[in-house]
């Protein structure tokens, strides 16, 4: 029962993404119905990187410390990559990616402990010095990488990356410990403290596993591109701010799925919005101010709704505790 119960949930949180495939389809019917699976196997490739980047923020979401320099983190990687390939191929690419990541995001992690302080300034800082090292580090260097290094960006390779991220991603943050104390952490850092629960280790732990998770969806999306351009200054927030809108979409219909599936809904979501938005002739500065508003409404109904069940609850209290001394 259980099993099915989850399910049953799973399908209404499917509800989001459909509504908006549905909206799209009667405004461009020729591209969203008239090409088949085409269009629905693009929206599901091209949400991979954004569901892999906003399944890294999360952890640091969790608790409490907003990071956007994870967009330019995985740029950087990218970079290194075709660095990579071009010295020892396609197994050099991948693995010395992956060391990489887990080196910076190492480094990354203690300047955040040893600066201390939960601000987006500091994310922001951070982006500009990781956009800043991208950029040295692309100066006067192919970036660009061979047709055998493409090979996962094709079936089922995509979706088996897929697949095995989100699985990890599940396991940290349902079975493991360090998912129960960054809830506990993010939930209330005193009574974490409180508890024996050493919020700075959490923390670095948040910021490192993040860093692993950008690692690979560059290693996807370079596949998937074969090549990759610098971006100076906060030019790669719009990726980061895509990913956050999936964390908060997947917070949107946290009651019927979990994070995980929350987190690639949202992600499908903001694929479909994109292309629809193209399909109709949206200019494409313009998709961010169209998302922005579409995750406005969300967090505004999000918002009136918990309202409204806190204001019911209360009641229900105060009736309850009126009929107690009437009696």
């Amino acid at each position: 029962m259980k099993i099915l119960d989850n399910v049953k949930r799973s399908l209404f949180g499917l509800t989001l993404p459909i509504i908006v495939y549905a909206f799209f389809s009667v405004l461009r019917p020729e591209i969203f119905l008239g090409t088949g699976a085409g269009t629905i196997y693009t929206v599901l490739v091209q949400s991979i990187t954004t569901c892999i980047l906003g399944w890294g923020m999360s952890f640091s979401m969790t608790v409490d410390a907003l990071d956007f320099s994870i967009a330019a983190e995985m740029i950087l990687y990218e970079i290194m990559a075709t660095i990579f390939y071009n010295m020892g191929g396609f197994p050099a690419m991948v693995l010395l990616t992956m060391v990489s990541a887990l080196v910076i995001g190492l480094l990354k992690a203690f300047v955040k402990e040893l600066i201390a302080v939960k601000s987006m300034v500091l994310g922001l800082g951070l982006t500009y010095i990781l956009a800043s090292l991208g950029e040295v580090l692309s100066t006067n260097r192919s970036t660009v990488i061979g047709r055998d290094a493409t090979i996962l960006a094709g079936m089922p390779y995509n979706f088996i990356i897929l697949i095995v991220t989100g699985f990890i991603m599940w396991f940290l943050v349902t079975k493991s410990r360090f998912g129960a104390h960054a809830r506990a952490v993010g939930g209330n850092s005193n009574l974490a403290k409180a508890a024996g629960i050493n919020e700075h280790m959490v923390n670095l732990q948040a910021s490192l596993i993040g860093s692993i998770f950008a690692g690979i969806a560059a290693v996807f999306t370079l596949s998937r591109g074969a090549g990759v351009t610098a971006q100076n200054g906060l030019n790669s927030i719009g990726s980061a701010f895509s990913s956050l809108m999936c964390v908060f979409i997947a917070m949107f219909i946290s009651k019927y799925v979990n994070m995980t599936i929350g987190i690639y809904i949202g992600a499908v979501t903001m694929s479909i919005i994109s292309i629809g938005l193209v399909s109709i002739g949206f200019d494409s500065e313009l998709n961010s101010t169209v998302t922005s508003a579409f995750l406005l409404v969300l967090m505004t109904y999000t918002i009136i709704t918990d309202s409204r069940k806190a204001d019911k609850v209360r009641r229900e209290v105060a009736q309850a505790r009126l009929r107690k001394s009437e009696g």
